[in-house]
């Protein structure tokens, strides 16, 4: 029995030793989870992998006196050391018997514990048994998604036009409707057993006609199994790999520069599923992991078609020999996106070798890539290192090793024949109160990452080297203190930067959080690099620094255990060498309603902006449909609303419904080219459906 924690032993005389639950009200919304996450990226990043992982984890929760490492680093908010420390506790002091027990733990706050309450449970230990494989399927889940979208004023490009016009440019019209739909369907079974459908068609695409004579423009269907004896996963189909820090192999979602100045270090996750509807950036073919004790050896193989820019193609054979780049946007609205659509075959091979100890990690990644085609990318000053040919080779070794406070981590990569890329990182935990991040990079020019996602400043690993610090600190009880300094290099020439060049980026973020029902944070974030500018001379440009601040204030507020009200300001500002100041701000406020006594949540939000210039505008995350994300950049004048109905008939069925609205007050026309719609407002409808059987 545990001494020395009288708290703990009264609550144990009024809580039952088996799964506990709070009050609804008291239990994290997981929209506002993935707010957390992803309030701070300008990226328009898919987050349905990551949203479905924590859906996943609130229908089946983690028993927390079982939990492996590898269980907790599901949760994306906990640290490396808050994840420790739970397990070393659990350890010491036997199994946690009360969720107060928690406060105990050091570095789990307040907001973290609240965080933690939806995944989680407490029960007593028990041996794990492996169900039959054909035992486990009969007790899965199903759930079916529909969902539909629409901008309602009408764009050029499905005006009516004449048809001299349209042969003359047929790119000039878009080939289908303006609705956008999407297909979901989705089996699981607990974290065994994976397997489902996607159909998207994206607005404009055609839908059972022309190039889409089979339907959706986008089919993807996975199958994942996990523990089949020896067998850790096998993958069919359509899925994605996060091996080591990024460097060498790694798809799917993976976080930057953030106020979590603690999860610089990636946590790799093998083999997972692919649900998404990005319709490049992932693998389709088989991948599977063999788990021997400390030895995991993974092997995966995968061929699809992708988009490109046709450059050469040869007609005697019909064959493509060049192409320019690849795309990755998925859209093949218009005919010239069609002619690019699926133009080369890209194969992708490789393995993984990793061992690992409870604080010891290494693994060996190796990939080859070929494609069909040869990539010929323009003759630009700036890309005369990119990758140009067919086929290209990258080996990787990454490294973990953490003791007491202290962890170490990295990854070297090489494109064999060319350059060589590395990371190497320190998080150190000072105090309970106060803790480090620090990462060195240093990515050469004539490296080749295609899925490569470590921590940049540029969007591919390349081209750059940088230092990167980081800490937070707790300096009195309600208060959190997150902060990062990151200075960067490019030693050769970038696009729209025409000389080597450098800069720097730091964020300050204080939260204050002095009960359950207050939560208030400001942040202040400066970026620093050069660009170009047109000089005296046609072909000489000039290069200058660039200076953009943003400043963000944001309280919200419990009204009751069903309403919140959530309040920001932001203000960004911009200059450019000695030119003149550009400014904006962005003004908002949510209502947040979710009775308990109904089946009903509403989120509605009035926005007002102003900036003045593209440089100078806001990103603001928005509470959307399930497995659809709205962050969208707010520039020049005006206002912006929604209303998110989400109604739940049955026990079995969920109902959405999202109307959103751009009003700005000083133009004619709102966007360009085939997107153009005359007059000041932009309109969008959504619905969905989604049935759970």
């Amino acid at each position: 029995m545990k001494t020395g924690y009288t708290a703990i032993l009264i609550s144990l005389l009024i809580t039952s030793v088996h799964a506990q639950q709070l009050p609804k009200e008291e239990r994290l919304n997981l929209e506002d989870l993935i707010e957390e996450i992803a309030r701070n990226s300008d990226l328009d990043i898919d987050y349905t992998l990551l949203y479905e992982d924590l859906l996943l984890l609130e229908e089946d929760p983690i028993n927390i006196n079982s939990a492996t490492m590898e269980d907790l680093q599901r949760l994306q908010f906990l640290t490396e050391f808050q994840a420790r420390n739970l397990i070393s506790y659990i350890l010491q002091h036997g199994p946690i018997l009360s969720l107060f027990e928690l406060q105990l733990i050091e570095g789990l706050d307040e907001k973290t514990i609240r965080m933690l309450l939806p995944f989680i449970l407490i029960e007593e230990a028990q041996p794990s048994e492996q169900e039959p494989l054909l035992s486990s399927i009969k007790k899965g889940k199903h759930q079916l998604i529909l969902r539909a979208d629409q901008i309602l004023e009408e764009k050029k490009g499905y005006a009516s036009i004449s048809d001299s016009a349209y042969e003359a440019n047929p790119n000039s019209r878009y080939l289908g409707s303006p609705l956008k739909g999407v297909l979901r369907y989705r089996y699981h079974y607990k974290d065994r057993i994976y397997w489902g459908v996607t159909a998207e068609k994206d607005a404009g695409e055609e839908f059972f006609s022309g190039s889409n004579k089979q339907g959706f423009d986008f089919y993807s269907g996975h199958l994942l199994v996990n523990d089949i004896g020896k067998i850790k996963t096998l993958a069919l189909g359509d899925y994605h790999l996060r091996f080591g820090q990024g460097l060498t192999l790694w798809s799917g979602i993976s976080y930057g520069k953030t106020p979590y100045v603690l999860s610089i270090k990636k946590r790799q996750y093998g083999i997972t599923k692919y649900s998404s509807t990005e319709e490049n950036r992932f693998l389709r073919g088989v991948g599977t992991t063999i788990s021997l004790k400390d030895l995991e050896i993974s092997a995966f193989y995968s061929r699809k078609k992708i988009d490109a820019n046709i450059h050469y193609l040869d007609t005697l054979y019909d064959e493509i020999e060049n192409v320019t780049s690849f795309q990755v946007t998925g859209y093949h609205s218009i005919p010239s996106e069609v002619e690019d659509e699926d133009a080369v075959a890209e194969s992708i091979a490789g393995g993984n070798l990793s061992y690992g100890r409870d604080k010891f990690h290494v693994g060996l990644t190796l990939v080859n890539y070929h494609f069909g085609a040869k990539l010929m990318p323009d003759e630009r000053p700036y890309n005369q290192f990119d990758f140009r040919g067919k086929s290209n080779t990258n080996i990787g070794f990454d490294y973990r090793v953490g003791w007491n406070r202290v962890n170490l981590f990295g990854e070297v990569s090489h494109s064999l024949g060319h350059g060589v890329a590395y990371l190497n990182g320190l998080l150190l935990n000072l105090h309970s109160l106060i803790s480090l991040s620090l990462l060195y990079r240093d990515y050469q020019k004539d490296y080749y990452p295609f899925y490569s996602q470590a921590i940049s400043e540029n969007s591919t690993n390349k081209n750059e080297r940088g230092l990167y610090l980081g800490t937070e600190m707790h300096p009195m009880k309600h208060f959190k203190l997150s902060a990062y300094f990151d200075a960067f290099w490019f030693p050769w020439l970038k696009y729209n930067v025409d000389a080597p060049s450098q800069g720097t980026d730091y964020m300050v973020r204080i939260d204050y959080n002095p009960s359950e029902i207050l939560e208030i944070f400001c942040s202040l974030k400066e970026e620093s690099k050069p660009r170009n500018r047109s000089g005296e001379l046609p072909s000489l440009n000039e290069i200058v620094d660039t200076r953009l601040t943003k400043f963000r204030f944001q309280l919200a507020y419990w009204v009751s255990p069903s309403l919140q009200l959530r309040s920001r300001i932001e203000l960004s500002r911009f200059r450019l060498d000695d030119d003149p100041l550009e400014q904006g701000y962005l003004v908002f406020q949510d209502i947040l309603f979710r009775p308990e006594e109904l089946p009903l949540s509403i989120s509605f939000r009035y926005a007002m902006f102003d900036t003045d210039s593209w440089d100078t505008r806001i990103y603001a995350y928005e509470h959307d449909l399930l497995y659809a994300f709205s962050i969208p950049a707010l520039h020049q004048n005006g206002m912006r609303a929604y209303l998110l109905i989400k109604y739940s008939p049955l026990k079995y069925m969920d109902l959405w419904i999202r109307l959103a609205q751009t009003y700005y007050s000083h133009v004619q026309s709102i966007g360009t080219g085939l997107d153009e719609i005359s007059g000041k407002t932009k309109t969008e409808l959504k619905v969905q459906m989604q049935v759970r059987f």
